[in-house]
């Protein structure tokens, strides 16, 4: 079944806002990775007007993640967020497929463990197909992190941001907690998008 093309409905009162630096790491990670599933968690803040704000994207997987490294690397994320000022406010995912349109249940236990913490909690899903193709439109959809059941309405970056983006190769040098397992110090914490 695929989540995309879902029709459950988007929630009224909640919506989230994608920042350029999240987005460019995301689809950084999916295309470092494009045959394997990818995740991550994303930091950010609730803003007065109740949106969710996407402000930064942290790499955690290029595989399915076992329960003591997905457990250690939160530890470390929950702590890089504190020192931030941010929350933790969603998790993304690329499954390996490129037809592939469903949330993973790992992503969707991953969000509903932050939507305990943050009820607003999003998890964005990389549409692979789109990758490369789609320049004007960010190609992640947004669902609730308490269940991934219905769509959230997502505000991407500008437009003249995605095109700035587009100009350029993405990263290929993205770091996620995965690489940082194979050489420690390789550093998946601090990375400009």
């Amino acid at each position: 079944k695929s989540a995309m093309a879902d029709g459950a409905g988007a929630v009224a009162d909640f919506r989230c806002e994608l920042a350029i630096d999240a987005y460019s790491k995301i689809l950084s990670h999916a295309v470092k990775y494009p045959m394997r599933p990818v995740s991550g968690i994303i930091i950010g803040t609730e803003g007065k007007d109740g949106a969710t704000t996407l402000e930064d994207a942290i790499p955690l997987f290029h595989s399915y993640p076992m329960g003591p490294m997905l457990e250690l690397a939160m530890m470390q994320v929950e702590e890089y967020s504190k020192k931030k000022e941010k929350k933790i406010v969603g998790c993304y995912w690329a499954n390996e497929l490129l037809d592939d349109h469903s949330i993973h249940k790992t992503a969707k236990r991953i969000g509903a463990q932050i939507a305990k913490y943050f009820p607003k909690a999003c998890i964005l899903l990389v549409d692979n197909k789109r990758i490369g193709k789609d320049k004007k439109t960010p190609v992640v959809a947004a669902f609730l992190g308490s269940d991934g059941s219905s769509s959230v309405p997502l505000a991407g970056p500008p437009e003249k941001d995605l095109d700035s983006l587009h100009k350029e190769p993405l990263k290929s040098k993205i770091v996620d907690f995965d690489d940082h397992l194979d050489d420690l110090s390789a550093d998946w914490l601090h990375q400009s998008a």
